[in-house]
């Protein structure tokens, strides 16, 4: 019987060998995969991981517990478990939320941070008082009830003999059957048909402070854009420096400019809402002056040629 070759012995141990070792890395990689995943798999069902806090940070308008309620993560969910993307959604979709981010950490806080869309108009709207933000979606809509429940339509607006008895009298149609008190004139009474509108109820001061938009009404919900008619008006509503928006009752929109309508009577003629700084400066320098009780018109569509003209008494 004839030997091997040493040299083919010596090949057939190393083969051997190598098979052996790699064998051994693939038992190795094996049981460190499934001690991985059991890891994992403790991680998340370990009370040390779930989430202890929600803390919601840069909200100043918003309440924190609607913004958690709607974020809708629950003290002790695993912290591993979260998806930051979904809860960014969620809260995206808030008129009230112009920017979010959420984090986690492995010691069970979960940090929302928000960035919020402020207010900077209010419009009297089909529906209430809408609060816009600065990029013209409606925030809110306020209905303001009437003070003292009045409703303009009193009680007596349609009085019982209104349509008296002898309206349609027995007769047939008779002299009588329209009579003069078929349609009384107390029926419709000159006071109480349409009585005085009742004054509505005050806004809250962080909204009646707002510069209030008129000359277009619309019909919207919270959360949609306004119209684009609106847009200008806007623009000048963000920007309108402090010491101007004292002396403004209100902006309103007309045919052909933007008007500041100044408290106790006068007009404040803009054009649109280009070249504002100069515009403003030219009012400024108008209000340093003049007495707003003289104003009758002040023009600034050209702010550097501004156009007064005063009251007659003055």
């Amino acid at each position: 019987m004839t030997m091997p070759h040493p040299k083919f012995r010596e090949r057939r141990a190393e083969v051997e060998d190598q098979t052996q070792r790699s064998r051994q890395r693939r038992l190795i990689v094996l049981a460190g995969l499934i001690s991985l995943g059991l890891l994992g798999w403790a991680a998340t069902q370990s009370a040390l991981l779930d989430v202890d806090e929600v803390r919601i940070v840069g909200a100043e308008r918003t309440s924190a517990e609607y913004l958690r309620d709607v974020a809708g993560v629950e003290l002790g969910t695993p912290v591993l478990g979260l998806d930051a993307n979904t809860i960014e959604e969620r809260l995206a979709l808030l008129p009230e939320v112009a920017a979010v981010t959420v984090a986690s950490n492995w010691g069970g806080l979960v940090t929302v941070e928000i960035t919020e869309r402020l207010p900077v108009a209010r419009i009297e709207s089909a529906d209430g008082t809408a609060v816009i933000a600065g990029d013209g979606l409606v925030l809110e809509i306020i209905e303001r009830i009437p003070l003292g429940g009045g409703t303009g339509l009193s009680d007596t607006g349609l009085s019982d003999t209104g349509l008296s008895d002898t309206g349609l009298s027995t007769t047939g149609l008779s002299t009588t059957g329209l009579s003069t008190t078929g349609l009384s004139t107390t029926g419709l009474s000159n006071t109480d048909e349409v009585g005085d509108p009742a004054p509505l109820e005050p806004l809250p001061p962080e909204i009646d402070v707002l510069p209030e938009i008129a000359g277009a009404m619309f019909s919207t919900d919270r959360g949609r854009q306004i119209p684009d008619v609106l847009d200008d008006a806007l623009r000048v509503a963000a920007v309108l420096p402090a010491d101007i928006s004292s002396v403004t009752d209100r902006i309103e929109i007309t045919v052909d400019s933007l008007v500041l309508k100044v408290v106790g009577g006068g007009d404040i003629a803009l054009g649109d809402a280009r070249d504002l700084d100069a515009k403003f400066d030219a009012v400024r320098a108008f209000l340093a002056q003049v007495d707003l009780s003289c104003l009758d018109t002040l023009n600034v569509r050209a702010p550097s040629v501004p156009v007064i003209r005063r009251t007659p008494n003055c």
